[in-house]
């Protein structure tokens, strides 16, 4: 497929052992199955295999070829599907195992800790909530000191040392606050 597409388009394709330059005006997402593809751009010398995913950005010269009994999926991406990434400037090469931490940490730390806490906001009180919301940053910096091995600044401690101080503040308050409530209640 050399021109322009106007769809997301997807296929098995298995490739020869002659070598091949071209570019084409879309993107193209690859996904070994069988085999090794020997790819070659401007920026790096590839060899695809079942333990890699790549990406070619649109309009990128590049040179490949098989040596061995293959079988790629490949998907053609036009680029209306694609945010604005420019010229030909960002080619990513991950392994497999990369690609599938990517979607991880999307799917996961990000887009399930959200709805949890969307779920949790409707049904917490305002104090509450705020106090949660607060003590994140707090958590992280915290665990990054503790297993990543960061160092915080005298400012990034006493700013650690004021949120804590502050919201074990709010936390006394909205129990005093709640307190009375909770009697008359009863």
């Amino acid at each position: 497929m050399g021109g322009r597409i106007t769809e997301v388009f997807c296929e098995r394709r298995t490739y020869d052992k002659q070598y091949h330059t071209h570019s084409h005006p879309y993107a193209q997402l690859i996904l070994p199955i069988e085999g090794t593809l020997h790819y070659r751009t401007p920026i790096h010398d590839l060899s695809l295999d079942s333990r890699h995913l790549f990406f070619l950005p649109p309009n990128f010269d590049h040179t490949f070829c098989a040596t061995d009994r293959n079988e790629f999926l490949v998907s053609d991406i036009p680029l209306f599907v694609l945010p604005d990434i420019g010229s030909a400037d960002i080619e990513q090469h991950l392994p497999l195992a990369g690609w599938l931490i990517l979607l991880y940490l999307g799917l996961f730390p990000t887009a399930a800790s959200y709805a949890l806490l969307g779920a949790g906001l409707k049904k917490a009180t305002a104090t509450s909530s705020s106090i949660v919301v607060l003590v994140e940053p707090l958590v992280a910096t915290l665990l990054a000191v503790g297993f990543v091995g960061e160092r915080l600044t005298v400012a990034g401690w006493v700013g650690a040392a004021l949120l804590l101080a502050s919201l074990v503040v709010l936390t006394v308050s909205a129990k005093r606050i709640s307190q009375p409530a909770e009697k008359l209640c009863k």
